[in-house]
């Protein structure tokens, strides 16, 4: 169950003002029953009407579980490298870096919250009868609901911290990559360039090679034909062993 679903249990809206549930109904059904003492207690003094509770109305201190300046630049040095490496930190890692409980930690936090709503002994029961079940067992722990709900909003608070953190670490990696892919792209482009050129001339060296044989074919058949043609004088015609191809 996610941390914030969770929190659904205490900020949503209940009873309508002025709904009641009728005594018979309420001793046949347990959770009629929970419902109807959870609208007796919300009623308050007779006549008085019901009011939602709303998350405007909860006394919470909603920056909660954000470090300050200095802490933060901690935080940075602990996370610092977690980007490069591929070692993001875990949510436990994140809350004990905020001085929060992990979740296995002992006391009345969210995460116990979470746990006994997850219990087999709740499990097929409606929304209210869990409901009544946590207040009761936050009223015998002495915890409010303000205290749970605060501890939910402090980690998450925490969690966007890191978030915001390890996402400039990003935005810096991806800065100096694409720094880095463009400086490649540039080297790519002079070394393709160089070795362009370097086919060029290397083309231009072989057609003058090239050039160069062909001339020296003419000298050479030149010189063939004043061998072919002194050699003719001594030996009889069509037997001449000089070659002029």
């Amino acid at each position: 169950m996610s941390m914030k679903k969770m929190l659904n249990w205490f900020v949503t809206v209940e009873p309508e003002a002025g709904a009641k549930v009728p005594k018979q109904a309420a001793d046949k059904n347990p959770e009629v029953a929970a419902e109807a003492a959870l609208a007796r207690a919300e009623e308050g003094p007779v006549g008085r009407e019901v009011e939602p509770r709303r998350v405007r109305d909860l006394d919470v201190d909603f920056k909660a579980g954000r470090l300050d300046e200095n802490q933060t630049a901690d935080l940075g040095s602990m996370f610092d490298g977690a980007m490069e490496t591929g070692t993001l930190p875990s949510p436990d890692e994140i809350y004990t870096s905020h001085a929060l409980p992990t979740s296995t930690d002992e006391g009345f936090h969210v995460f116990h919250v979470e746990r006994l709503l997850d219990s087999k002994y709740l499990q097929g029961l409606g929304r209210q009868v869990k409901k009544a079940s946590i207040l009761v067992a936050l009223e015998a722990n002495q915890v409010s609901i303000e205290g749970v709900i605060q501890d939910a909003i402090s980690r998450d608070n925490a969690l966007d911290q890191t978030e915001e953190l390890l996402r400039a670490e990003l935005d810096v990696a991806e800065h100096d990559i694409k720094t880095r892919n463009t400086e490649i792209e540039e080297e790519i482009a002079l070394f393709l360039e160089e070795k362009r050129k370097e086919m060029s001339d290397n083309r231009a060296l072989l057609q003058q090679k090239q050039n160069d044989f062909d001339q020296w074919l003419v000298v050479k058949r030149q010189e063939e034909m004043r061998l072919y043609n002194t050699v003719s004088i001594l030996v009889e015609e069509h037997a001449n062993p000089i070659t002029t191809d």
